[in-house]
């Protein structure tokens, strides 16, 4: 199977602090990759190396084309005064979309992540869910081989993280890729409810990969504390 991403020893070091140690992993095609680590395990940084927004130590990095890369992180990158239509096209355009693709896409992703009711509403003005909903909408508008989705929940209502999910998991059903970070047991658990999932476990800079069945019954097994480095939070 053609993978779309594939990391090999890859090391990463922010003020002399290993932040990924030596991380080897690869993720192919229609692949739900889910990344659990709670804070301080990397999660970010692993997300923004892939993205092409950090440089690393040492290690391969290889991705598929850039331009095939939608990311989502935690501080959404929505022009704020704009209208949540006016955020589309403006994304779109940045993306390359022509105005066909843009007027064959848009009412999609606008119906699949419910926003008809916002679409005349200033992206700044909306709830933090509808924002949610919105800068995934805006990740998804080109149809990416892959999606990078950064811990993106912690502060959604459920009916946006029910419509972000359902939304995700029918990018993947595509033959799309995603790679999934977060910091919450029950969102992997949703999440790995999916079919062709694994989950990559992030601790202390290290990642294992573990098929769902795996991974649930390590859980079992471990504290939150063995996951955690000194002083870190979940």
């Amino acid at each position: 199977m053609e993978y779309v991403v594939r990391v090999s020893g890859l090391t990463q070091c922010i003020a002399d602090e290993i932040v990924l140690d030596n991380v080897n992993f690869q993720v192919d095609a229609g692949k739900l990759f889910i990344l659990f680590g709670y804070s301080g395990s990397g999660k970010t940084t692993l997300i923004s190396i892939l993205a092409g927004v950090q440089a690393y130590k040492s290690g391969t990095v290889e991705v598929c084309d850039r331009r095939d890369i939608g990311l989502v992180t935690q501080q959404y990158s929505l022009f704020t005064h704009l209208t949540v239509q006016e955020n589309l096209q403006a994304i779109g355009m940045m993306k390359g979309m022509s105005p066909q693709e843009l007027n064959h896409r848009v009412p999609s992703v606008v119906e699949a992540l419910q926003l008809e009711n916002a679409l005349r509403h200033r992206a700044g003005r909306l709830p933090w869910g509808a924002q949610q909903r919105l800068a995934l909408a805006c990740a998804i508008l080109n149809n990416p081989r892959l999606l990078l989705v950064d811990d993106i929940l912690s502060r959604g209502d459920p009916e946006s993280t029910e419509v972000i999910v359902r939304s995700t998991r029918a990018h993947v059903a595509q033959g799309n890729t995603c790679i999934w970070a977060t910091g919450r047991l029950p969102e992997v658990f949703d999440l790995a409810a999916s079919d062709h999932v694994e989950i990559g476990l992030l601790v202390k800079g290290n990642l294992t990969v573990h098929q769902p069945q795996e991974f649930a019954a390590l859980m079992q097994d471990r504290t939150p504390q063995h996951l955690k480095r000194n002083g870190d939070t979940v």
